[in-house]
């Protein structure tokens, strides 16, 4: 079991141009799409997370091959990083807007935890 250290009272921050991935793939499939779900992401503490790290999941508008960057999108929902891994993290979904959450969906993070 890896060793938890309590952060405190410390609260992750606004950040702009954070770091950009997708979501690899919910944990559970359930017959409630997003509710708690956890939803594994393909960056990691190589790539600077860390624990408690807020990313939006984010989908294209418009036609359903659009990219995201292609144009203009909305987000989905908000993941909190509950576990890491060198080059992938776990989060918790928080904060469901629509549903939308599936793998290849681009996330971005927009709160950083102080370091």
């Amino acid at each position: 079991v890896e060793e938890y250290t309590n952060p405190g009272n410390v609260v992750p921050v606004p950040i702009e141009n954070g770091a950009t991935g997708e979501v690899i793939v919910p944990r559970d499939v359930t017959s409630v799409p997003n509710y708690r779900d956890i939803i594994f992401v393909d960056l990691g503490r190589g790539d600077g997370v860390a624990l408690g790290d807020i990313f939006e999941v984010l989908r294209p508008l418009g036609t359903a091959d659009a990219a995201v960057g292609d144009g203009d999108t909305e987000q989905v929902s908000l993941l909190q990083i509950v576990h890491l891994r060198e080059h992938s993290a776990s989060g918790l979904m928080v904060n469901v807007k629509n549903i939308g959450t599936e793998a290849g969906s681009s996330v971005r993070l927009v709160r950083k935890m102080p370091s």
